[in-house]
């Protein structure tokens, strides 16, 4: 026999051992029971941290990772439990010890950039404005992890937001606030036009309320700075958040605001957007939390069929594109838009701008035809009252 035969036949030999096929079956059962806590705790990554591996150690196993539930942790151990005889729990539950109770952040600067990674160079994910908390995580050379109210997960610069406890946090929530209604406002030393600005603002930014100098607020940010906004870029929070209804006009009236605002991947506020980032925005200027990207969109509201000439769609249906599912490859939601009437649509694409389905429509928009996925209803059929439109300052 060959050198090199007789070698593969030793090879396979001590493959077939039954220690070495025992070992491989538990490792599957290990596999298994992490993807199966994976898949029930963090099924989204962009929502929630499960960053898990298990190590052979001599007595048994060690787990080591991230984790934002705490439950996460507990259901994994519970799993594996029966099939070692000792775990060595390396897991950490953020947010991190070493935050210690400052774990808060609120929003400081007009509008705060979450990138992928912790450098100033990394890819742009989303945005938050002003006002808006966040949930620290774990911190990085000045940089922290950071999960905003709608569960997206990035990493912001530290001088981006005022660190705070979650006392402070829910101090700023419960404190009378100011938000902004127009597509820009600047916040100004004096209750003057020509004062000095201090900062710049877009809609759906918060402020302190603090007082009124005339056809002015006077306002405070989440960093004490003060100054003052006028009356005509402010609607008082709680008294919008208590009226504010979406309705089909409404959403309208806040897109069309938008138009010829410049695309940014990443972007998510007035001043420029992203295909989600602009249905977001829009939405939320009408009271509606949307998710974030496109795919976590397409899992809102409730399904509609366009029929064949998209007939069955109303204003503020929410279209979505892609590639569609061929054989075992799933279909991909690549893009987002919002209807209008009359197969118009509008949507970030290059700029906020209208397109149509109609071929015979001089923009319409043959790609969009092709690619079409699915639609969704956001807006319940009979709302109560109308939603406040966006103006310019």
């Amino acid at each position: 026999m060959k050198r090199t035969d007789f070698l593969i036949f030793l090879f396979s030999w001590f493959l077939f051992l039954p220690g070495c096929s025992d070992l491989s079956r538990q490792n599957r059962r290990f596999t298994d029971a992490v993807d199966r806590i994976n898949a029930q705790y963090a099924p989204d990554k962009k929502l929630a941290i499960f960053t898990v591996t298990v190590k052979r150690t001599n007595k048994g196993i060690a787990l080591f990772g991230e984790v934002d539930d705490p439950a996460a942790k507990q259901a994994l151990i519970a799993a594996l439990s029966p099939l070692v005889k000792k775990i060595t729990d390396d897991i950490t539950v953020l947010p991190g010890a070493d935050l210690g109770g400052r774990n808060r952040g609120i929003v400081s600067v007009g509008i705060a950039d979450m990138r992928r990674e912790p450098v100033d160079s990394s890819e742009l994910l989303s945005q938050a404005t002003m006002g808006s908390a966040v949930k620290l995580l774990k911190e990085e050379s000045g940089w922290y992890y950071v999960q905003t109210a709608d569960k997206y997960l990035g990493w912001m610069s530290g001088g981006s937001f005022t660190r705070c406890t979650k006392e402070n946090a829910d101090a700023w929530d419960h404190a009378r606030k100011a938000i902004v209604v127009s597509t820009y406002a600047s916040m100004r030393e004096l209750p003057q036009a020509h004062s000095p600005a201090v900062c710049d603002l877009v809609a759906g930014s918060l402020v302190k309320s603090i007082g009124s100098v005339g056809a002015w607020t006077r306002v405070e940010l989440p960093d004490g700075r003060k100054g003052f906004i006028p009356d005509l870029n402010l609607a008082d929070f709680d008294s919008w958040e208590k009226n504010i209804t979406p309705t089909p006009d409404g959403v309208e009236r806040t897109a069309r605001s938008l138009l010829g605002v410049p695309y940014l991947w990443g972007g998510t506020s007035t001043k420029a957007v992203d295909c989600s980032g602009f249905t977001k925005t829009v939405y939320r200027m009408n009271g509606v939390q949307l998710h974030r990207d496109a795919y976590q969109q397409a899992q809102e509201g409730v399904d509609v069929v366009p029929g064949e000439k998209f007939q069955n769609l109303r204003k503020g249906d929410l279209l979505f594109f892609g590639r569609k599912a061929n054989g075992n490859r799933p279909c991909e939601i690549l893009h987002v838009a919002l209807y209008l009437k009359d197969r118009l649509f509008i949507h970030a694409s290059g700029t906020v701008k209208i397109n149509s389905l109609d071929p015979s429509s001089p923009i319409f928009d043959a790609n969009k035809i092709r690619s079409f996925i699915c639609a969704r209803r956001i807006i319940p059929e009979t709302p109560a009252r109308p939603g406040i439109a966006l103006h310019h300052e």
